[in-house]
């Protein structure tokens, strides 16, 4: 499949042109970490062309603001200094700092500055670069209140000396809360998710894994839970003594870092892997190939079946999920279009396919067709800018809405 599927691409050929990489998925049995053995960093382009936010989209807005709000009130994030590795755009540590009155610094080369959301406010920076950077932290940094990471661990390959860099990178913060959010690796197994299996994710984890990695690079796990209707698994931990417990300044501290009140609409997932758990994820992944298989034949015939009505098919979400499906359809069940909310994909086409990526608009006037949304979560918010263009087209989603 594509090694990048959230690059933008000018033109058709370019998208056509885009390199292909093999996805080969090995399981550890000990630990449940799921990994591509066939992954190349060397070939991964993380620039300002890297459109990987989904922040134009309603649904997803109103998720960012919860998370931000809970993670506030649960860490007593105000007037604090929160350390963003891998912010992407920077909309989620701008929120933090906007909602908490916080001070905010962000790493992640496709930051783009002319999109700066916190602009105008000195109290966040965001520097263009990878974590850690070559310089080291600015003067004051050594010791955050609050270091987040969110989607960005399922993109590295050394996981283990990652966490571990982090956690020396902070060593001069013993109360500092880690937060991280990454997909939940058993809700793609279970489901047969191959629409949310990218080449650019080349680690996959579940709660146990999580766990596992983050105990034994240094930290104490205070909590693991699931949100956004099961596809994110989060994380929540602080440095450890020597014991594995707690570091003495936390416990000494109950009214900044003790964990509180869950956060809403999330589901609590157990942090250590029992045998029965295990050989759950051990089954599902031997039984991954073929369910993934059924699946795609399904979506195959669904598409087949639209053009025998003399329907188009037409994608919503311009992102990783529908390079994934076009790849796993095949040339000769492509779907026709894809539409995205986000101005900066639209005009551009799909990694791979080469789809063209149009905005909602462009939808007015064109033949009667299936719409394949490509997030159960986005169902409702899709069906009603149909509605509201005055458009009654049949629309499903990928995947089980769960919450």
């Amino acid at each position: 499949m594509p090694v990048q599927s959230v690059l933008l691409m000018d033109t058709r050929a370019a998208a056509a042109a885009q390199l292909r990489g093999d996805v080969d998925l090995h399981l550890c049995l000990a630990c449940e970490f799921i990994y591509n053995y066939a992954f190349d960093p060397q070939i991964q382009e993380f620039s300002a062309r890297y459109e990987e936010t989904q922040g134009f989209s309603p649904t997803f807005q109103a998720f960012h603001e919860r998370l931000a709000e809970d993670l506030i009130e649960r860490w007593n994030l105000r007037g604090k200094r929160i350390l963003e590795i891998g912010c992407g755009k920077g909309e989620f540590l701008a929120l933090l700092c906007r909602m908490g009155d916080n001070e905010g610094l962000g790493f992640d080369p496709a930051f783009v500055p002319e999109r700066n959301p916190a602009a105008g406010d000195e109290r966040v920076r965001y520097e263009r670069t990878l974590y850690p950077p070559p310089a080291g932290l600015p003067p004051g940094w050594e010791a955050p209140d609050f270091v987040c990471c969110k989607m960005t661990l399922e993109h590295v390959r050394d996981v283990r000396h990652f966490v571990r860099t982090i956690r020396h990178g902070v060593r001069s913060a013993p109360r500092a809360v880690v937060f991280f959010q990454v997909p939940d690796a058993r809700r793609i197994v279970e489901e047969a998710a191959f629409w949310d299996v990218y080449y650019e994710h080349c680690s996959y984890f579940t709660a146990s894994c999580l766990t596992g990695l983050f105990e034994g690079a240094g930290f104490h796990v205070l909590d693991t839970w699931t949100d956004y209707g099961g596809q994110y698994l989060m994380l929540a931990a602080v440095h450890a003594n020597r014991d594995g417990a707690a570091h003495p300044a936390v416990a000494a501290a109950p009214p900044d870092i003790t964990p509180g009140r869950p956060a809403r609409a999330v589901r609590p997932v157990p942090t250590l892997g029992t045998a029965g758990e295990r050989a759950l994820i051990a089954h599902g992944a031997r039984m991954f190939e073929a369910r993934v298989a059924e699946q795609v034949e399904g979506w195959r015939a669904r598409i087949a079946e639209a053009r025998s009505e003399g329907r188009q098919t037409i994608l919503w979400g311009g992102g990783s999920k529908a390079v994934a499906f076009c790849s796993a359809m095949g040339a000769s069940h492509q779907p026709d279009l894809v539409v995205d909310m986000n101005p900066h994909k639209q005009g551009t086409f799909l990694p791979g396919s080469g789809l063209e990526v149009v905005s909602p608009q462009r939808l007015r006037g064109r033949p009667d067709s299936l719409v394949i949304v490509m997030n159960p979560l986005y169902l409702e918010e899709v069906r009603a800018s149909l509605s509201s263009m005055e458009i009654d087209w049949p629309a499903v989603a990928l995947g089980k809405p769960r919450q």
